[in-house]
This record gives C-alpha cells, sequence and structure tokens, in this order.
C-alpha cells in the first residue's frame, strides 16, 4: 500500500527536472549533456522518497519524457504508445529501485554499478527481443560526440548506456556523502578521461581513406510522389477499378521507372561507379518486375557501373506479402544479389528475407547491405563485421520526424562494425558516414530540393574489437547485475 506521506516540494522539483531534462535528452532534442543530467535526478528522486513513490513517479516521469521526446516517431495510436512507454518505464523502473536497494545496504565501488549494469540489461534485452529494435535507448544521444561514440566500437552501443548511468550514480554518491565519496569520484573521473582520451586518440590517429569511390544516392522522386496516386494505390494491392484506371496507375510506373533510369544516366555519366536508389523509392507489380530489371541490367552493363535499387514489389494476383527488396546489378550485368528486408516495421506488410546480410568482394571493397529498419538491430548488422566488410550499403524510408534520430543511430552501427555507410534515404537525410562515425555528405529532403547526393566513399572498412567479441560487454554487464544484486545482499546481512 502506497504510503500517505507526500514526498516535499522540493523532491518533486527533482522529479520533475529529472523528466523534463530526460526528454530533451532524446528523440527530437538528443542534447548529450542532458542525457548525463537527467538520470542524476531521477536516481535522487527514487532514493529519497518511499518505494511506492518513488516508483510511481519514476514511471510516470519516464513515461511523460518518452511521449515529449519521441512524439511523431511511433506508428502507433497514441493511447497504444502511452501503453508501450508505460511498460517498458514500469521495468526499468525496477532497475532504479534496485539501485535504491543496492546504495542503501553499500556505500562501496560496487553498489554504483548496479545501476549501470542493469540499464544495460534493460537495453541489451530490448536489442535482442523487442519488435522495435533498439529504439528508445539512450545511448543514441550521442550520435555528434565523436571522443565518446569511439567506445561502441569495444563494448556496442550499451557502452554508452552504461557511462551515462554510472555518472548518475557516481554524482549521487557525491550528492549524499560529500567530499567523503571523494575516492570513488575520482576513480569515475579517471575512468570517464580515459574513455574520452582514447576516443579522441583513435579519431586522431585514424588514417585518411586510401582509396574512395564516387557514388551516387538517388532520393526522389518516388513512384507514388505524384498524381495518379489513388489509382495507383488500387491497382499495386489489386483492387478493382476501370480499366482505364489501372492504364493511368501502369502508366505512372513506367514513368517512374523512366525517371530514375535516366537519373541513373545521368550521374553515371558523371563519373560515378555506383548507384543506388532509396529504400522503396520505386513502387510497381510483379507484372513489370521481369522487364523493369532486365533493363536494369543493360543499363549497368551500358554505363559499366554498380546499380543498386531499393523497390517495393506488389504481389496483387497471389495477394502475398510485398517485396521491400535492394536488387545489385554489377557492371557486367549480371544480379549479385536480391536482398529482402531482414525485419518488419511493427504495422508494416512486407514479407521477412532470411536474415543474411550478402556480401560481394569488389575492386573497392567488400560490400555488404541492409535495408532500414534492418540497421536498428545490432546483433543482425554484427553479420557485417564478422564478414569484415568495408561498405554497408543501406537505402532507408524516413519521415520527418524521426530523420534526426534514424541517422544517429545508424551511424553508431558504422562505428560498431568498422564499416562506412552508405545511405540513400527517402523523406529523412541521406548521409555517407565513416568507420568513426563521422557524416562525410548529407542530403536532407525535407530542406533540400536535391533528387541524389554525390559522395566519395571510403571502400576501405577497419576491424573493431565488437565486431570480433560482439556482444559481451553486454552479457557480462547483465551477469554482473545480478551478481552484484546476490554480493551485496550477502555483504549487508
Amino acid at each position: 500500500m502506497m504510503s500517505r506521506r507526500m514526498p516535499k516540494p522540493a523532491t518533486f522539483a527533482i522529479l520533475i527536472a529529472g523528466g523534463l531534462l530526460l526528454a530533451m535528452s532524446q528523440g527530437h532534442w538528443a542534447i548529450p549533456i542532458f542525457a548525463f543530467l537527467a538520470p542524476v535526478f531521477l536516481v535522487r528522486w527514487v532514493r529519497s522518497t518511499s518505494t511506492a513513490w518513488a516508483y510511481v513517479g519514476f514511471v510516470v516521469a519516464h513515461t511523460l519524457a518518452w511521449y515529449l521526446a519521441y512524439w511523431g516517431m511511433v506508428p502507433l495510436p497514441e493511447m497504444a504508445q502511452l501503453g508501450l512507454f508505460t511498460g517498458l518505464s514500469m521495468v526499468l523502473g525496477l532497475v532504479f529501485l534496485a539501485d535504491r536497494w543496492a546504495s542503501k545496504r553499500s556505500s562501496g565501488l560496487l553498489a554504483t554499478l548496479v545501476l549501470p549494469c542493469g540499464w544495460v540489461l534493460f537495453d541489451f534485452m530490448g536489442g535482442l527481443f523487442s519488435p522495435n529494435g533498439t529504439w528508445g535507448s539512450i545511448a543514441y544521444t550521442f550520435g555528434s560526440e565523436l571522443p565518446l561514440v569511439q567506445v561502441v566500437s569495444v563494448t556496442g552501443w550499451t557502452g554508452l548506456t552504461f557511462l551515462v548511468a554510472w555518472f548518475a550514480t557516481i554524482a549521487n554518491r557525491v550528492w549524499e556523502q560529500g567530499s567523503t565519496a571523494w575516492p570513488i569520484a575520482r576513480f569515475g573521473i579517471i575512468a570517464f578521461t580515459f574513455v574520452f582520451a582514447l576516443g579522441g586518440l583513435r579519431l586522431a590517429l585514424s588514417p585518411p581513406a586510401p582509396q574512395t569511390l564516387r557514388a551516387a544516392a538517388i532520393v526522389a522522386p518516388g513512384t507514388f510522389q505524384t498524381e495518379h496516386i489513388n489509382e495507383l494505390w488500387r491497382y499495386t494491392r489489386g483492387v478493382e477499378q476501370s480499366p482505364e484506371a489501372d492504364d493511368l496507375a501502369k502508366r505512372r510506373i513506367a514513368e517512374s521507372i523512366g525517371e530514375h533510369f535516366a537519373l541513373v544516366v545521368n550521374e553515371a555519366e558523371a563519373g560515378a561507379d555506383l548507384v543506388v536508389w532509396a529504400e522503396a523509392n520505386l513502387s510497381l507489380t510483379e507484372t513489370e518486375e521481369a522487364d523493369w530489371l532486365e533493363r536494369a541490367r543493360r543499363i549497368a552493363q551500358e554505363q559499366e557501373i554498380h546499380l543498386g535499387m531499393g523497390a517495393t514489389v506488389f504481389r496483387p494476383e497471389t495477394g502475398e506479402r510485398t517485396k521491400n527488396t535492394l536488387v545489385l546489378i554489377n557492371p557486367q550485368g549480371d544480379i549479385e544479389w536480391e536482398f529482402l528486408k531482414a525485419t518488419r516495421v511493427p504495422g508494416s506488410g512486407n514479407v521477412i528475407g532470411d536474415g543474411i546480410l550478402p556480401q560481394l568482394d569488389t575492386d573497392q571493397g567488400r560490400w555488404t547491405a541492409a535495408i532500414c529498419f534492418d540497421l536498428d538491430f545490432p546483433r543482425l548488422m554484427r553479420q557485417a563485421g564478422v564478414m569484415d566488410a568495408d561498405v554497408l550499403i543501406a537505402p532507408s524510408n524516413d519521415w520527418i520526424e524521426v530523420r534526426e534520430t534514424h541517422l544517429r543511430m545508424h551511424a553508431l552501427r558504422a562505428v560498431e562494425q568498422g564499416v562506412t555507410l552508405f545511405r540513400p534515404t527517402k523523406d529523412g537525410i541521406s548521409a555517407t558516414v565513416d568507420p568513426y562515425g563521422r557524416v562525410l555528405a548529407r542530403l536532407d529532403t525535407e530542406t533540400s530540393p536535391a533528387k541524389v547526393l554525390v559522395t566519395n566513399l571510403p571502400t576501405e572498412g577497419v576491424a573493431t574489437i565488437y565486431s570480433r567479441i560482439g556482444d559481451s560487454f553486454s552479457w557480462l554487464s547483465s551477469a554482473l547485475f545480478f551478481g552484484l544484486l546476490i554480493l551485496i545482499r550477502r555483504h549487508a546481512e
């Protein structure tokens, strides 16, 4: 039963501060300093009031913070969003209660690791089992903080989560004990300095790209971004309409194919060796598929380029799920791969592929590929590091609200796996990101009328520890969380 003793107004002020800072540390705002400060206040709240008030207050504040931070990003009805956020906040709240319990029983260094290890467990399990992948992780706030980001080349994305949470527990130890907490604070300062220094050194010592490839990303116009949308929608989904309407839809598909190939030829003649369309930039049915691919093979051969095509292939005749595909054709006109998206955004209708990332050895390095939402699943993307890929081709399709957040998320995959990320993106931000997380080229379709992003693509990746040891840090932290709780309980008895 909840205690009737209401927390003091000053304690509520701490909770409000933590919630507001958390809202501005993720999603739309993603201010790094706020990501470090928000948990400091949330930990203080949880430790400063009764257990029931601590838990309820945390869940409410965390739920509302996520709701504000990810406003318009989650393709779910509002009540479903609130339900999702509340459920996740309730789980994370238990981790904060575990930290409260440990802090009251131990004043040692190990007690400060309970929250970091527990939060890593929360993030890691979400990445393994959530249909939303790693969305919502506070780690993605730090995409532009390059010295700090380098830690993910060792630990994976959860290393950033660990640092944020550890800062919070060390700061609270100082808040509670003042100067007597100096030995623990000093240890934390040394550890954080070490991480920043090594990250900065890794960036400073990174060699210039020994070889680059001129690449072009075609991001507009999409098949549906014009007239006859209603006729197209009915035709591609097999909804009965007049023969004249079907003819209009077929004509628009033919026009769209022509528009795309005209841009391909322009870029090839300008010197591009690789041209890739954004995810689902072309929409067609299986009726047009064979002619489209044959024409693409001919153009790739004539222009002597690698041509990658992101497309949605509808199957109205059979009623099967759509194919969200990336087809890559080599300069000889041969199809190297037809990769099907390995994941499905909740609510979407694409068929799920086999989850095996393709591999192609070229004179410009080893290439692999994934499509948009696939990159939100680090365990899936580890295949890129295991195969020692140099370039990750990742056609994507975003919307206005998610475009900055999704780019930050995908940039971390480049650092984790040591690959150059080439990301043609419809309705979002197309970018080239090097293996150290540096954005080398960028095109925002919301602010630029350009249809093509041209970039010099580094074609040599770097070896990373994470690509070799995988999620060892996350597994170790998860195990340590339970081990610490057992150890602290035994010492407290």
